[in-house]
């Protein structure tokens, strides 16, 4: 009985037909025999495609042998998709309309019909001796029964992708923390690999940089980052305090690529005021400042004596022309 395996997809049906075909021909199967178990090759294979491992991709084999005599022909189509037994379906009432029928189940009346004998088997004996584990590596598969990795002892771990059901696509390992070898397979029309390409890439482990913040010869803060990290405001501490200046960071906007030092720069003030503080309508003290100065404690001077007050309940006060008074 001569056979073909090939992937379960649409694509796959003319080389399907075209091998039962040959089959037929060539022990000179009437034509209208030839057409009538062509439709319900068709029918079947169709089936298979749509059903047996949707969403994945499995594979189909079939099988055909034709001779004896009186000539007969015996086809068989075998996946290991989910198990479905057309054959339980009850049949469409075509004696009904179209609209009126229920959808599907006609494909099947149709083999019944053409075919001798048409029969179903669904057989699980595939998994029993499924291989589940390799020194200690529990092995696992898709579902069209394909392994996902492929243990070469302890020392290599081959992680396998498969398509079109028992096509290898690529297999990856990873030789050590920076190496990884890559294998891509192609295959041709009829499932037949045409090529193998080896890939290693090689990777640099990911370093980590410092990044220190100082400010008037001062460390504010400092930070790790990964390479490549991209500093964000959040990142930046508050400037410290310059007396008679005003201080901001250097923004580092690089992606960093080593370790780093960010300078916080100050500008001079150049813009001063005088503060003056008057007690009784005379003037106590005057200071100069720079803009955005904030008056300490220690600014203010001693409140003066006042015959005839003991000097509890005073204070010094701000008025709105910036004159500081003694006030009770």
């Amino acid at each position: 009985m001569k056979s073909i395996t090939v992937p379960a997809t649409l694509e796959q049906l003319p080389h399907v037909q075209a091998f039962i075909e040959g089959e037929l021909e060539a022990n000179d199967c009437p034509m209208k025999a030839i057409m009538q178990i062509s439709i319900a090759a068709e029918e079947i294979f169709v089936n298979i495609a749509h059903y047996a491992y949707h969403p994945d991709i499995g594979d189909a084999t079939i099988r055909c042998q034709v001779g004896g005599d009186p000539l007969q022909v015996i086809i068989q189509f075998l996946d290991h998709g989910r198990p479905f037994n057309p054959l339980e379906r009850e049949g469409p009432d075509t004696s009904l309309s179209a609209e009126d029928r229920d959808i599907g189940g006609l494909g099947i009346l149709m083999e019944k019909k053409s075919m001798d004998q048409v029969e179903y088997a669904y057989e699980d004996g595939r998994w029993g001796d499924l291989l589940t584990s390799v020194d200690g590596i529990d092995l696992e598969y898709d579902g069209s029964g394909n392994p996902t990795f492929y243990a070469n002892g302890t020392e290599l771990l081959w992680n396998m992708e498969w398509q079109n059901g028992r096509q290898l696509s690529r297999a990856t390992t990873e030789r050590d923390s920076t190496t990884e070898d890559v294998l891509d397979f192609a295959y041709d029309a009829n499932g037949i690999r045409t090529r193998k390409t080896v890939t290693r890439n090689t990777y640099r482990p990911v370093q980590t940089y410092k990044v220190t913040f100082v400010a008037d010869g001062k460390t504010v803060k400092t930070m790790n980052v990964t390479e490549g990290y991209t500093l964000k405001d959040s990142d930046y501490p508050a400037v410290s305090e310059k007396a008679g200046y005003t201080g901001a960071w250097q923004r580092y906007t690089s992606p960093v690529k080593s370790n780093v030092t960010v300078s916080a720069t100050y500008t001079k003030i150049t813009t001063y005021y005088t503060v003056t503080f008057v007690a009784d309508g005379f003037t106590v003290k005057t200071m100069q400042v720079y803009s955005g100065y904030k008056l300490k404690d220690s600014d203010y001077p001693s409140v003066p004596e006042k015959l005839g007050y003991d000097g509890h309940g005073h204070k010094w006060r701000v008025f709105p022309d910036n004159r500081i008074d003694f006030v009770k």
